[in-house]
């Protein structure tokens, strides 16, 4: 997908510098999400924090073994202050053939 990560590096504080698979790229900052608290709480610690990946199969940001994440299409977000544009699954006629036709 066109917001996949892939490629991430520590910027400062809680912010990340990320690209995407579409060639844009952005910088966000993780410190609203850790003030929230709940599973991201435990990033506070600075080291922890910066012990991001990659994950392969989700490309998003993953911490502690992927138990923590963020959405790869929140972060596209808050790094170019643009929802991603969802590729479609599938091409569909735009009107079907009336009934009892044949279609091709």
């Amino acid at each position: 997908m066109n917001y996949d990560v892939i490629h991430a590096e520590y910027a400062d504080g809680y912010r990340l510098k990320l690209a995407f698979a579409n060639g844009r790229d952005g910088v966000v900052d993780f410190l609203k999400f850790i003030e929230k608290g709940g599973v991201f709480e435990v990033l506070k610690e600075i080291s922890l924090f910066k012990q991001f990946s990659i994950d392969p199969d989700w490309n998003t940001i993953v911490w502690n073994g992927g138990e923590i994440d963020v959405a790869p299409e929140m972060l596209y977000f808050e790094a170019t202050g643009n929802w991603p544009v969802r590729e479609p699954m599938m091409q569909v006629a735009e009107e079907p053939p009336p009934y009892g036709t044949d279609s091709e």
